[in-house]
């Protein structure tokens, strides 16, 4: 990550509460014991788009986690992606923040939503 707000991790109150604000845990460079998805579950196959998000969001207060600064996975994003793609946006933000709106509180979810539109504003200007 190019900022060092990204690195945080559960030793931090700030961790755990940061990531119900932005998703930045990239799900392909996860690993995790068999005891968290025992106790707490695997993705939800019914979503779409926010697999990983909705996890985080469940698992984040019930585990530790820590953050490695190597690179473990690369992906590429392109027009047709289910959920960088264009045509995805509305339905993908609709479930993004149905499952927010379920695991955050009230004032968490404003702020999601103001960092939401704001990370929105701030990928357009990277595409232009």
């Amino acid at each position: 990550p190019r900022f060092r707000i990204y690195t945080a991790d559960s030793r931090t109150t700030f961790g755990k509460y940061f990531l119900g604000l932005i998703n930045y845990i990239p799900h392909q460079t996860v690993f995790n014991k068999k005891a968290v998805v025992d106790r707490c579950g695997f993705f939800r196959e019914d979503l779409r788009c926010v697999m990983d998000v909705e996890m985080w969001l469940r698992i984040k207060d019930k585990t530790r986690w820590l953050f490695f600064d190597r690179v473990i996975a690369n992906y590429r994003q392109h027009a047709d992606a289910q959920s960088s793609g264009p045509k995805n946006q509305v339905f993908n933000q609709q479930e993004s923040y149905r499952i927010h709106r379920k695991y955050l509180n009230i004032f968490s979810f404003g702020l999601f939503v103001v960092f939401d539109f704001i990370l929105k504003i701030k990928n357009k200007e990277k595409r232009l």
